[in-house]
């Protein structure tokens, strides 16, 4: 998967993103929850678009991954090993 860049973001009054990959030319942002069904607040979404994310992972302690918007994942924490392949089927997902 090639070594990726990490990074906390943060901009007053907008919000932060827990962790920021840039990865071979793109873009996947983290954010942490402690919540089992994560809400992705607006907010979110706006930190997502402002950054131009490719991708963004909710990670939290629920059960199974799906989709909480076209570019953003709500996915447990327990999937974590599996970001690797995860990120890899985004990349041919968009070709």
């Amino acid at each position: 998967m090639g070594q990726p860049t990490p990074w906390f973001w943060s901009a007053h009054g907008l919000g932060e993103i827990d962790l920021l990959l840039l990865l071979r030319g793109r873009r996947i942002g983290f954010e942490m929850k402690f919540s089992e069904a994560p809400r992705v607040r607006a907010k979110t979404r706006e930190i997502a678009s402002a950054l131009d994310l490719d991708h963004l992972f909710v990670v939290c302690p629920t059960r199974q991954a799906y989709p909480a918007a076209r570019d953003i994942t709500v996915l447990p924490a327990t999937a974590i090993p599996s970001l690797p392949e995860r990120i890899a089927e985004l990349a041919h997902s968009r070709q």
